[in-house]
């Protein structure tokens, strides 16, 4: 199964990503700006589960077109794709 990451730039996503997959995998501390610039997956050590983790949205220096197209990557990242979006 994949899960699909998306939200507000701060809400979590990272931090919740790296408690379903029970490591820490994505880089994850508070701060009110975006840590994560890009979109990245991770499978659980059993392989039942990936976590799709993408950029903030409204994404503190980047224009909208730009966050656009960087939740694009996505799609690529799972072709099949995704069985749950956790927003």
């Amino acid at each position: 199964k994949t899960a699909l990451l998306i939200g507000r730039t701060g809400d979590g996503k990272s931090f919740l990503g790296n408690r379903l997959l029970g490591r820490d995998e994505f880089e994850s501390r508070w701060q009110p700006a975006s840590l994560t610039q890009s979109c990245s997956i991770a499978s659980s050590e059993d392989l039942q589960l990936q976590v799709v983790d993408t950029i903030g949205l409204w994404d503190t220096g980047k224009t909208p077109q730009d966050v656009y197209n960087i939740l694009a990557e996505f799609t690529d990242l799972v072709p099949d794709g995704v069985h749950a979006i956790v927003v």
